[in-house]
């Protein structure tokens, strides 16, 4: 027997600055969430007398990678309008995963900026988005309440 699950009844929130209670919204009809990652650089260390192998240390910051939110696109729904607002504005936005695990849930929290959000609108088939983000700070994860 095995603990593995699948992604299902995963959420994305995504806070929204532009509401009279500013606060986390979830977005809705989501077919893809990735989790954050990021790495440091590596600084090359070697000298001429470096023997072997070239030497390395960790750079001091990490770079978050991108990724891509993907979920089925709604015009004019409350997630169409955050992600454009959030793309247009650029600023760094909290964000909240939250994973079934087990009987509870997952959370992951942290900051991500909207670098792109792209709409398509296939003529036989259903219209999809995808958020292009960039995760910019440390995550945080525990049990959800």
């Amino acid at each position: 027997m095995s603990d593995v699950e699948t992604g299902h009844l995963t959420e994305f929130h995504l806070w929204d600055f532009t509401i009279t209670t500013p606060g986390l919204v979830e977005l809705d009809e989501l077919l893809e969430v990735p989790l954050p990652s990021g790495a440091a650089d590596l600084v090359e260390t070697s000298h001429m007398k470096t023997v072997g192998y070239k030497s390395y240390i960790n750079a001091p910051l990490k770079e978050g990678e991108e990724a891509d939110l993907v979920m089925n696109y709604v015009p004019g729904s409350p997630s169409d309008i955050l992600l454009r607002k959030a793309k247009a504005d650029g600023r760094a936005h909290a964000y909240k995963i939250v994973l079934q695990a087990g009987t509870g849930t997952w959370e992951i929290a942290g900051s991500v900026v909207v670098r792109d959000y792209v709409r398509s609108n296939p003529m036989a088939d259903r219209r999809t988005a995808t958020a292009r983000v960039k995760w910019v700070s440390n995550e945080t994860e525990a049990e959800g309440a």
